[in-house]
């Protein structure tokens, strides 16, 4: 995978769980952090194309010079915390193509939905998203990294920063 002017594939949602991440209602920060978290599983499933680099690279696009790399740290954590206890593949939209990066997975979903809950303090429903997430296995990890980015995206985002918009 790479990044090219291939103009797309031309997929849509063709699983009942898939869904348009138009449709999704995720804030533009969320967005942002989907993006990010691509481009980092692109680097775990394939480590020759440097997905980290594009990771950093797009939070220092979206977000405030100050919280950038802090953010694409913490989503890094997030991640990671997830791997801890996750056993089967974890199902990623390709970053690289323009008609894939409008599909949000299943597992894009829950991981997403992990950090939303965290942002509006609605622990019970960020456990019921990181239990499904990590097949029953050990949540802390997750929950604990969905807090700290949480934190940075909430208290840096509301005073007083903006986030760009996608050229």
């Amino acid at each position: 995978m790479s990044t090219s002017n291939r103009t797309g594939c031309h997929r849509h949602s063709a699983f009942g769980k898939e869904m348009q991440v138009a449709d999704a209602h995720l804030d533009i920060g969320e967005v942002a952090i989907l993006e990010m978290a691509r481009h980092l599983f692109q680097g775990f499933a394939k480590p020759e194309c440097h997905g980290w680099m594009r990771a950093f690279q797009r939070a220092e696009e979206i977000f405030p010079p100050e919280i950038a790399a802090d953010v694409a740290w913490k989503t890094l954590k997030l991640i990671q915390g997830m791997r801890i206890s996750r056993r089967s593949c974890f199902q990623f939209s390709s970053p690289n193509c323009p008609d894939c990066a409008k599909v949000l997975t299943e597992h894009e979903r829950q991981l997403l939905g992990v950090l939303v809950a965290s942002r509006c303090r609605q622990m019970s429903e960020a456990r019921t998203h990181a239990m499904l997430l990590c097949e029953g296995n050990q949540t802390d990890s997750l929950l604990g990294a969905a807090k700290d980015l949480s934190d940075v995206l909430g208290e840096r985002l509301l005073n007083g920063f903006s986030l760009r918009v996608r050229a």
